[in-house]
């Protein structure tokens, strides 16, 4: 029993080693089995013919010469032989070859089935729109989730289409250029666009585009980012910086602003102490260009605070250039002296005018501050083509042509130590409350967004001059600087109608028109518009409407004016019409648009313009 327990007592006898020969027949037939398998199939083809020809010929010689049987049985003998020569030749020469190259089909299929659901998994997992384009013809043939989403279409509707298709059509040739990278030199790039979704709208997107190489096609994997959002915080950062550069300049404004009223305070007092019937040119003349002067300072703030609507057109700076001298001139002591350089073959640049102008007044105000007790501040701009390489090569500016804008003065300088920090954001060196660092950071960011460069020319007690490097296209006209008007058009008496709810805007509104040859209707809303509208009829050719009125707003009244009588002219005009409109309705033939406040000759040419319209 003991002896039962032991394990020792009890081993498991080992397997036999296998002979000496038998190891030899192993390795023997291992390498006859590689060498066949490396073997062409025409000449394992061959050799198996060869053996089945030996295998019957030996096969016949011995039944035949040996063997006295019927016929039958030899058949069956013969038969017998040929399959067991046969199947072990066809299989080891051919059907075992066929079956390796199954198995190893279907092993590349079950990789190649795992990788595309990983490559799926993955694509569909990014938080981008993806699309991958086939490079030579720019079709598109996959598009993930997030392309869905962004361009609120179903994945079918999206391939095979062009990917020229993802923009406005307007912007389509240029944005598939560039999203198709070609050559070394552009094996991946970045730019901002916008993507049009199923319903029309468009979207601001970021868009990252690089060359990929995936089932042995040549194709272009794109990620659109949808940057609305970064959009509407940066213009809203603009805007609050765009707040702070107004809240150094107010007492500055406020002070011209007041020195404009007084004459028109004291040249009115002047005017109704005198007697009737008396003309005093001399008074009348200040009262007009006081305020004149008031209404563009404040003209000047309003599209200034507002900005621009992140358009980006043909823009000439010496306009932009002058217009912040101008503001300087307004809001900056007496002891800053203002000097513009400008020449008059300026070259034109691609940009936001808004933006360009908040650029000007941040280093504008940052030229004030450094010149506490005064100085000179100058604007001055030039052409300059740029070179990559050489003597006058600017690090990190590409070459091409530029316009070039420098803002300097005559002010402390910058010290060494901080000249590196001026552009970080909220790096200040002005006491607390006077400053949120922003001016500076926000003028870098605004530069490189139009593709320039700022750089900063500077020493402690020398002054500094910020140049800035803006794109320019010497090939475009250059526009002309504007000009005086012609002499106000007169009427030949036309019905005119007037609505505001001002009564003394009412009242000297009908004073111009009916001077220059009009007929004139005064309603104080909009009701009486459409009532004085429908008793009139027949003569009525032009109305005038203030867009803000009670009851009955300009936009609703002008539609109603309309059912009555749908040829009738009209003139909309207020207090906070931006700029730009004014601009948009000229180019697009709509009803003319007036800022108050306007002279009357900007309401007689608007007033003609809507009758030649």
């Amino acid at each position: 029993m003991r002896d039962a327990m032991n394990p020792s007592r009890h081993k498991m006898p080992s397997p036999p080693k296998p002979s000496a020969v038998a190891m030899a027949f192993r390795a023997l037939a291992g390498r006859l089995g590689r060498a066949l398998a490396e073997t062409s199939p025409l000449r394992l083809l061959l050799l198996i013919c060869l053996i089945i020809g030996m295998t019957h010929s030996l096969t016949m010689l011995f039944i035949h010469g040996h063997m006295i049987l019927p016929a039958w049985i030899q058949s069956l003998v013969e038969s017998a032989l040929l399959v067991l020569v046969l199947f072990p030749a066809l299989y080891f020469f051919s059907f075992r070859p066929l079956l390796a190259q199954i198995a190893e089909r279907r092993l590349a299929e079950t990789i190649m089935r795992e990788s595309e659901h990983k490559y799926r998994h993955l694509f569909n997992s990014l938080g981008d729109a993806a699309f991958l384009i086939e490079l030579e013809s720019g079709r598109m043939v996959d598009a993930n989730q997030q392309a869905e989403k962004l361009l609120g279409r179903p994945r079918g509707e999206i391939l095979g289409k062009s990917c020229g298709g993802l923009f406005p059509a307007e912007k389509a040739d240029e944005y598939r250029a560039r999203l198709l990278p070609r050559g070394a030199e552009d094996a991946s790039v970045g730019f901002e666009a916008e993507a049009q979704t199923q319903d029309g709208r468009l979207v601001p997107v970021h868009v990252s585009s690089a060359p990929l190489a995936l089932f042995g096609h040549d194709l272009v994997v794109s990620l659109f980012r949808d940057i609305t959002e970064f959009k509407t915080l940066h213009a809203e950062l603009l805007h609050a910086q765009r707040l702070e550069s107004v809240g150094a300049l107010a007492s500055g404004i406020a002070h011209d602003l007041n020195n404009a009223l007084t004459p028109i305070l004291f040249a009115t007092d002047l005017l109704q102490g005198q007697p009737q019937g008396t003309s005093h040119p001399r008074l009348l003349e200040v009262v007009g260009s006081s305020a004149a002067r008031a209404s563009q300072i404040v003209r000047q703030m309003l599209a200034f605070v507002r900005g621009g609507g992140g358009q980006r057109a043909d823009v000439q700076l010496r306009h932009l250039v002058r217009e912040a001298a101008d503001m300087a001139r307004v809001a900056f002591p007496r002891s800053i002296q203002i000097h513009e350089h400008l020449p008059s073959d300026l070259w034109t640049v691609k940009a936001d005018s808004a933006q360009v102008s908040q650029v000007l007044m941040n280093l504008a105000v940052n030229a004030r501050d450094a010149m506490p007790d005064g100085g000179e501040l100058n604007f001055s701009a030039e052409n300059r083509e740029v070179a990559d390489t050489g003597p006058h090569a600017i690090p990190g500016l590409k070459a091409g042509f530029y316009a070039v804008l420098n803002v300097a003065d005559t002010g402390c300088g910058i010290p060494p130590e901080i000249k590196d920090k001026i552009f970080d954001p909220f790096f200040t060196t002005k006491p607390a409350g006077k400053g949120t660092g922003l001016g500076l950071a926000t003028t870098r960011d605004i530069v490189q967004g139009h593709h320039g460069l700022i750089r900063v020319l500077t020493a402690p007690g020398q002054g500094t001059d910020f140049q800035i490097f803006l794109p320019a296209n010497p090939d475009a006209p250059v526009a002309p600087m504007a000009t005086a008007s012609q002499s106000a058009p007169k009427g030949r008496g036309e019905l005119v109608l007037i609505a505001d709810d001002e009564a003394f805007i009412l009242e000297m509104t009908r004073l111009v028109l009916e001077s220059a040859g009009y007929r004139v209707l005064q309603a104080r809303d909009g009701t009486e518009a459409v009532a004085l509208a429908v008793e009139h009829k027949g003569d009525l050719q032009v109305a005038i409407i203030d867009r803000m009125m009670p009851f009955l707003d300009g936009n609703a009244t002008i539609r109603a004016l309309h059912k009555i009588n749908p040829s009738l002219k009209t003139v909309q005009i207020s207090g906070v019409v931006d700029p730009a409109e004014c601009v948009a309705a000229g180019k697009t033939g709509g009803p003319p648009l007036l800022q108050k406040p306007f002279s009357g000759a900007q309401l007689l040419e608007a007033v003609n313009a809507a009758l030649r319209a």
